[in-house]
């Protein structure tokens, strides 16, 4: 899957962070982003005490992964039938990074120019990241190939036995 956007959210809706990976398209305006997942965040939290973890629409996924009153965003081209888990490891280590980096964020009114300096090492898990899923892709290739020269072999064997027998007869 595509990383389009990163985002680093406080429970409130301020973003704290954000970067835009998809240069073509028109990604959201990080006031406006904070301000739904925020919304979306505490509806669950309220009426049904449950966390969010991912929305997916026709074009998009969107995955969450909250740590205390932070909200880590990562948002995707939407691919079908693809495993969502390196995308979760890609937010479990911003989490990390983030907390190592910067401690707990609890002041509300938060300067987010502090947090520009993080570009960098989300930069760098996003190319990770990028890295990863492609060796991943061309080693399913080479599986599916060996799989199907595989079969192809055995129907070759049997095409040849099945001639054999044409000939002995």
């Amino acid at each position: 899957m595509d990383i389009k956007a990163v985002y680093v959210i406080k429970d409130t809706g301020y973003a704290l962070f954000h970067r835009a990976y998809d240069r073509e398209e028109r990604t959201p305006d990080e006031l406006l982003i904070g301000g739904f997942i925020s919304a979306i965040f505490n509806f669950f939290r309220e009426f049904c005490e449950d966390q969010i973890v991912k929305m997916e629409t026709k074009l998009l996924k969107l995955f969450y992964h909250p740590l205390g009153e932070i909200i880590f965003v990562v948002i995707t081209k939407c691919e079908k039938n693809t495993d969502d888990t390196p995308v979760k490891e890609l937010l479990r280590k911003l989490a990390e990074k983030f907390v190592y980096k910067f401690g707990a964020v609890t002041n509300d009114e938060v300067d987010s120019s502090k947090f520009l300096e993080f570009e960098k090492t989300v930069d760098e898990l996003v190319e990770e990241y990028n890295n990863t899923k492609n060796n991943n892709l061309g080693g399913n290739v080479l599986e599916k190939f060996e799989v199907r020269k595989g079969y192809l072999s055995k129907i070759n064997i049997n095409l040849q036995k099945s001639i054999n027998k044409l000939l002995m007869s």
